[in-house]
């Protein structure tokens, strides 16, 4: 794996001799891209390059590379070199997202390896964010939440319709989801957060072929081919159990969740608009079972 031109990584560390021993040990090619830079000004040069991946070389400077961490660009990746493990330091990398933790002396070849690792990892995001943006601009995926707008599900329910149209005995079930429990309209900044933590909570609690998008203004939508309506009940009821009450820090005030919803299947239905109606109509209030 070569590097490019939009690779940049950086060595923070205590001295132009110990950024030397690092370089000395990495049989990179394009090693001039391993930038030195030392704890009191790496900060002006990793803000001017902040998808880059930063090695800090903590030695005994633990305080300044945790102050350090909290300070990186959110997309920058971090490889942390230390003298010895210390729970607090690690605890303090873990929560700031650093890729490795790894303990002087480490080989040149599995610093390399590391390195390596991290500018897969970046370029991937790169790849996905890439992807993301794409689909917003398609009209496919709502910047708000990162799952499908409201107009795609219509399209892939309409599709879902023609496939039961061919296989009747398939059994399909729906779940519409509504989550409320603030007075006022929300800042565009809690807006977000709010709707990416039940796209969240939906994604983990839902199988890989599980269809996720919102619904008009204030609602998600599930889509659960091949599923019967027991197993969209239990599915709905760990939503609810994992969303109601759930309280989320908002710009000015604590956000306390509220979570309603309900389950219907395609049976006696004759057009998705059938399903839909048919699950807002039995959308129960708040409660952690479901309204079927």
């Amino acid at each position: 794996m070569s590097l490019t031109t939009s690779d940049a990584i950086f060595i923070v560390t205590v001295s132009p001799q110990r950024a030397d021993e690092i370089r000395q040990s990495v049989d990179l090619r394009g090693v001039e891209k391993l930038q030195c830079v030392f704890f009191s000004n790496a900060m002006s040069h990793i803000e001017k390059q902040p998808d880059a991946i930063v090695l800090i070389d903590s030695q005994e400077r633990v305080d300044e590379a945790k102050k350090l961490l909290k300070e990186l660009p959110e997309q920058t990746q971090a490889i942390i070199l230390a003298e010895q493990f210390n729970e607090d330091f690690f605890l303090a990398c873990h929560d700031a997202g650093v890729l490795d933790f790894l303990i002087n002396p480490v080989p040149g070849s599995y610093l390399l390896s590391r390195i390596l690792h991290a500018l897969k990892a970046k370029r991937l995001n790169n790849l996905l964010s890439q992807r993301e943006h794409l689909l917003s601009d398609l009209g496919i995926v709502s910047e708000r939440s990162g799952v499908f707008t409201t107009a795609h599900m219509l399209k892939l329910l309409k599709n879902e319709e023609t496939l039961q149209a061919k296989n009747p005995t398939r059994p399909l079930s729906l779940m519409l989801l509504k989550v409320s429990g603030y007075k006022h309209p929300l800042k565009p900044g809690d807006e977000h957060k709010l709707y990416h933590r039940v796209a969240e909570v939906l994604k983990e609690c839902c199988r890989s072929l599980d269809v996720i998008g919102e619904f008009l203004e204030d609602k998600f939508v599930v889509i659960l081919p091949g599923t019967p309506l027991e197993g969209a009940q239990s599915l709905c009821n760990r939503v609810l159990q994992r969303l109601d009450n759930t309280q989320l820090s908002g710009q000015d005030s604590i956000i306390t969740l509220q979570a309603k919803a309900g389950i219907a299947n395609y049976d006696s239905c004759h057009h998705y608009e059938d399903l839909l109606n048919k699950a807002a109509t039995h959308m129960g209030k708040q409660s952690q079972k479901a309204a079927v």
